[in-house]
């Protein structure tokens, strides 16, 4: 076991065979290239496929090394002779008679003096690389309610990065309730409202979705006979995230192929881009985290002549999305594999709990299933307890330092005996995001302060911060993340970080975390007058709310709302939720109302108003409170 810092070479390229050949140690040694294509284009279209020689940072050679390929029995294949020793990339293009490319690929490979590297190179197509999702462009909706049986028009503007696939876009709109007059497979629909008797709210879908599967989704409520006549639709502009590359390395699709996966995104408004990796229809295992930019994925058992996509989507929290994919095709019969990872597991811990963390992985040999693996750790910020390896399997357990800093472990997995090695990255939490991921890792936890990571330990995140927890109320796992001051007017404390937050919780100017976007909150507690919800509770002036993950009204703002959806609220410090669907909201307040259409809280200002929804009959209500925002 190694406690180093060494960079292991990711995306090694099978089938790989040394030849070594006699006499005196050389500075040079030759590639024999043979490349295939991937799924997709048609290889039939290539009359010419030229191959260089880089340094690894993509630098050309002097003197340089290219060469153009030749065709024999349907295969493009060539000799790249006296090639300097040490890391190089190597990479190949395919282009059309008329110049256009039409595939490339490229990877790192290590030459040795004297010695004839054999490398077969999967080039990807163009197009596959480049097919993004549409996108939508704008929704037009008749009215936000609509009586009993009634008729609203809907219709949308879409579009998509690719031209090519504007023509054959497909449409779709669904509704929780009600009946389209018109098929719903068109831009402009006509849909009527159901005939009561009980009023609700309608959640309308549109999709829109390309060739390739590609789809942009938004979903829009109507409330139907709901009494919001005095609320106000206002609508909040969001540009969508853009995806600007996503790149795969070419590598032989075979079994234990590693695709080292490359993206950058990027976001108009500035806001959080989040990653997410998926197999699609791929056989394999990710070897590192697939929330992030970059990962690596090892491919399974793909049949000979196959085809499988690997897919990214990116959001910005506030429902932009943006979509795409790369392609693999399964690579000959007959080469050789790299060890396969079967599983990996954390056993469940965190390392904020401090207690220690088990991290198990379990691989085999596709050549010899039965036969012995080796297996390799290294670690940073982590403390090692112990090792334990047999046959496929290892265990490796560590402890971290809570909010210490980052951490993680790499494990090598070897065939006994050679150089087939393959990597596999545990990323360790060290920091838990929430006060409700805390007490549910240590249930013991008093109320007090403690570190909290909202939005992860990845590149560009926000740092660690002091928070105060409530770890009593109703269960605990609360997190205090705004003050609304009393004299306030117009505070957007969900969302945008207001002032200097203070653990203590102390009074004075208006200020908060404005970071409810990482949280995955799904409950809400406003607690009047009173930092203490207890105090609160006397004074009749708590309430709680309950509501879906990433509901708008309770992210964004709080002022204006952009949803009708329904929220559960109950205004004891224990007990059974009841549920509305009302709202009254303008362009500056936020206002959920009970279900007989009261007044429970306004934030607006100045202060925040206390509604008789929450207070005892007979008691005047009136805006000027100061309020605390606690979410778990």
């Amino acid at each position: 076991m190694s406690n180093s810092n060494r960079r292991v070479p990711m995306g090694a390229l099978l089938p790989i065979a040394l030849l070594a050949v006699a006499g005196c140690p050389s500075k040079t040694g030759d590639i024999d290239l043979s490349v295939a294509f991937t799924g997709g284009g048609s290889p039939a279209d290539v009359s010419r496929v030229t191959a260089q020689v880089l340094t690894q940072d993509g630098h050309p050679l002097s003197p340089p090394v290219t060469m153009d390929l030749s065709q024999s029995a349907g295969r493009w294949q060539g000799l790249l002779e006296s090639v300097p020793t040490g890391q190089k990339l190597l990479r190949a293009e395919a282009f059309a008679a008329n110049g256009s490319r039409l595939y490339h690929g490229e990877a790192l490979v290590d030459v040795a003096g004297g010695r004839t590297l054999f490398v077969f190179l999967q080039l990807q197509w163009d197009g596959a690389s480049q097919n993004h999702a549409p996108f939508i462009s704008s929704v037009v909706v008749s009215s936000i309610s609509v009586d009993f049986g009634k008729f609203l028009s809907l219709s949308a503007t879409v579009g998509d990065p690719d031209p090519e696939d504007v023509p054959r876009l497909q449409y779709s709109w669904t509704a929780s309730a009600g009946t389209f007059v018109d098929p719903t497979n068109r831009l402009s629909v006509t849909w009527q409202a159901p005939p009561g008797p009980q009023p609700l709210v309608v959640t309308f879908t549109f999709r829109v979705t390309d060739p390739a599967g590609l789809s942009a989704v938004i979903s829009i409520d109507i409330g139907v006979q709901t009494g919001i006549s005095d609320a106000t639709a206002v609508a909040v502009a969001n540009s969508w995230p853009r995806i600007d590359r996503i790149a795969s390395s070419s590598s032989v699709a075979s079994i234990g192929a590693l695709v080292e996966l490359t993206s950058s995104a990027s976001d108009a408004d500035g806001d959080a881009v989040h990653f997410r990796w998926s197999s699609v229809d791929c056989p394999g295992t990710f070897l590192a985290a697939a929330d992030r930019p970059d990962t690596e994925f090892q491919l399974g058992a793909l049949a000979v002549g196959g085809s499988c996509s690997l897919g990214l989507e990116v959001d910005d929290t506030r429902g932009g999305t943006d979509q795409a994919r790369v392609v693999l095709s399964a690579g000959p019969p007959g080469t050789a594999a790299l060890p396969i990872v079967d599983s990996a597991s954390n056993g469940g811990t965190q390392g904020f709990t401090g207690r220690p963390v088990e991290l198990t992985l379990q691989a085999h040999d596709p050549l010899d299933p039965n036969g012995a693996l080796t297996f390799d750790w290294e670690t940073v910020g982590a403390v090692v307890d112990g090792v334990q390896s047999q046959g496929g399997r290892s265990t490796l357990t560590v402890h971290v330092t809570p909010c210490g800093g980052p951490a993680s472990a790499v494990v090598h997995v070897a065939r006994a005996g050679s150089g087939a090695t393959v990597s596999f990255r545990f990323e360790i939490v060290t920091c838990a995001p929430s006060c409700k991921e805390l007490k549910a890792g240590t249930p013991t936890l008093g109320d007090g302060t403690y570190q909290l990571d909202p939005d992860g330990a990845v590149t560009g995140s926000l740092a660690p911060v002091t928070v105060f927890c409530d770890m009593t109320t109703d269960g605990g796992g609360w997190t205090f993340v705004a003050y609304h001051a009393a004299s306030t007017s117009g505070a957007q404390i969900f969302s945008v970080p207001t002032g200097t937050y203070l653990p203590s919780r102390a009074e004075g100017s208006t200020y908060s975390l404005g970071n409810l976007l990482f949280f995955q909150d799904t409950e809400m507690m406003i607690s009047v007058d009173h930092a203490d919800p207890a105090a609160a509770s006397r004074g009749h002036s708590l309430v709680f709310f309950r509501y879906p993950a990433e509901h708008e009204n309770f992210n964004l703002g709080p002022a204006p709302c952009t949803s009708i959806r329904p929220f559960d609220y109950r205004t004891a410090l224990s007990g059974a939720y009841l549920t509305s669907q009302e709202w009254a909201c303008t362009g500056s307040t936020w206002v959920p109302r009970d279900r007989d259409g009261r007044d429970l809280v306004k934030f607006g200002g100045p202060g925040v108003f206390l509604g008789n929804g929450v207070l005892p009959a007979g008691t005047a209500p009136g805006w000027g409170h100061s309020a605390w925002v606690y979410v778990r």
